[in-house]
């Protein structure tokens, strides 16, 4: 079998909702722990953008309000499609190299922890700012 056609293999054949079960490839870590963080990460942006929405229905004189949930929601996409991205594969290297299996419940716990701190960072400088 081609190398593509191997590593074609090894991406899809992680089962992201079986906790406990081992990951040994790079690929396989990177894809679930990447998977999870978009995943938390788009969790939080539609609950906040629905929040928006609700907020926002009574105004109906400002035509192009419903605009501003869809731009927060792609926007708020950008995290885990660039430091996501870095962070996962950064943890994926360092088991990899260093020899551990991974498994999926380590990988949520990386995924949906980087969401969870990215959160609370942002939201205690807002805090101090007001």
């Amino acid at each position: 079998m081609s190398q593509t056609g191997n590593i074609k293999n090894q991406l899809t054949n992680v089962d992201l909702f079986t906790f406990g079960t081992s990951i040994s490839t790079f690929s396989g870590m990177w894809q679930s722990i990447w998977t999870w963080n978009l995943m938390a990460f788009a969790l939080i942006h539609c609950v906040g953008a629905i929040v928006c929405l609700i907020n926002m229905r009574n105004d109906v004189q400002k035509r192009h309000l419903w605009l501003i949930p869809v731009v927060f929601t792609g926007l708020g996409m950008l995290i885990p499609l660039t430091a996501g991205v870095i962070t996962a594969t950064l943890i994926a290297g360092v088991y990899s190299s260093a020899g551990f299996k991974m498994t999926t419940t380590e990988a949520f716990g990386y995924g949906v922890g980087h969401c969870v701190l990215y959160v609370f960072s942002a939201l205690s400088r807002n805090l101090a700012s007001l």
